[in-house]
């Protein structure tokens, strides 16, 4: 009875990366608050992914053969040399924040812009079937047994850059005081527009295909905060400490409708060591801009494919998808905390919260026999 043991090494990628951060703070009009900042990094990866090997047919009676039949030629690519997979990635952003008070309410500005690179080099076989060709047409400039040229690989290059300018603007202020507390109001305005540009090629040098795509984004959300009762003071002192919180808002995509977001929450405290919270909230969601056209990254994954009960390595594209579409989102809460000792020393929290949504974008799950059934397509 004989045993033999195997060791099963992974080639992992080689990265180095470095960043830079610069930033700096300064009064502005004995008012204001600037803030100036600067972050840029850059990335690398490297992997070997083991040697290319090929099986070809020599046809017999032919110039490569001394044979009268046809036999399979197999060999390495090109000696020792693997296949590759390169991914590279830059990025700049510069941010300019301004804060204070104006006019009586608590203002915040902020405007960035970022610009990004990267390069995505995989390389994932030979291309046998051009090689085959070569030996069928009998090509004089090609020799089965001798070097073979980097463009007989089969290989994927993918180019993207892209930038983004945004601005934020936040204002917040007691509007007038009431029995129970002051009516807080806050509005928040959120402006960017995002530009990408993307190039997918092969490694023979062509000028492959060229994608573009620019989106602006608007948005904007105001809360305001109700005080409705007091413990201790006014007529409805006896009901406890009761609060509202009551937003409404809405979001605006390039190539998307208007999506509405509203919502509300009720506090109550109706002793100091208890306090309840319920909250309900629909959304009309959508993908980041992000999400839709963020710059492809292509590498190759080793997954454990369950279907067949062994490892795999595909090729896993990473990166904006512009087909991804709006969504809705419903959410409810409810909430108790339990203070008995009148503190925070010791506390007691216990909550409900139910979440329904539609369309919204989620990473992609495990790759289980029942998700590859759901989702042929993407197997």
């Amino acid at each position: 009875c004989a045993y033999t043991s195997a060791v099963l090494a992974l080639l992992l990628s080689s990265r180095r990366s470095a960043s830079f951060n610069l930033g700096v703070t300064r009064p502005v009009g004995g008012v204001l608050s600037a803030s100036l900042s600067f972050a840029a990094s850059t990335s690398t990866s490297r992997r070997a992914r083991g040697l290319p090997m090929a099986s070809v047919i020599l046809p017999g009676g032919g110039p490569w053969s001394p044979f009268a039949d046809d036999v399979i030629l197999t060999r390495p690519f090109a000696g020792d040399r693997p296949l590759r997979s390169d991914n590279d990635s830059d990025m700049a952003v510069v941010t300019l924040t301004l804060g204070g008070v104006v006019g009586g309410w608590e203002a915040n500005f902020s405007a960035g812009y970022s610009r990004n690179w990267s390069r995505s080099f995989l390389e994932s076989g030979v291309d046998v079937a051009r090689i085959q060709q070569l030996i069928d047409t009998e090509d004089p400039g090609f020799n089965p047994y001798g070097p073979w040229d980097d463009g007989l690989l089969i290989a994927r290059r993918i180019r993207s850059n892209g930038e983004n300018l945004s601005a934020r603007f936040n204002v917040r202020k007691n509007l007038i005081t009431l029995p129970a507390g002051p009516l807080v109001a806050s509005l928040s305005m959120n402006a960017s527009q995002n530009r990408t540009e993307s190039r997918l090629g092969d490694n023979l040098g062509g000028t492959g295909t060229l994608t573009r795509s620019t989106r602006q984004l608007l948005d904007g959300t105001f809360v305001a905060s109700l005080p409705i009762s007091r413990r201790g003071d006014g007529a409805l002192a006896f009901l406890g400490d009761i609060s509202a919180d009551l937003t409404a808002g809405g979001q605006t995509v390039t190539g998307s409708g208007l999506r509405k977001q509203f919502g509300g929450s009720l506090n109550w405290s109706p002793i100091p060591i208890l306090q309840l919270r319920g909250s309900i909230e629909h959304a009309e969601t959508a993908p980041t801009l992000e999400q839709l056209d963020g710059p492809l990254i292509t590498t190759i994954n080793r997954i454990f494919d369950y279907a067949r009960g062994e490892i795999a390595e595909p090729v896993w594209i990473i990166g904006g998808n512009p087909a991804l579409a709006r969504g809705s989102r419903q959410s409810l809460g409810l909430n108790a905390t339990v203070r008995p000792l009148g503190d925070q020393s010791v506390s007691l929290n216990i909550g409900y919260r139910q979440t329904e949504a539609k369309g919204s974008v989620a990473g992609f799950p495990e790759l289980t026999p029942a998700i590859e059934a759901a989702f042929p397509e993407r197997v």
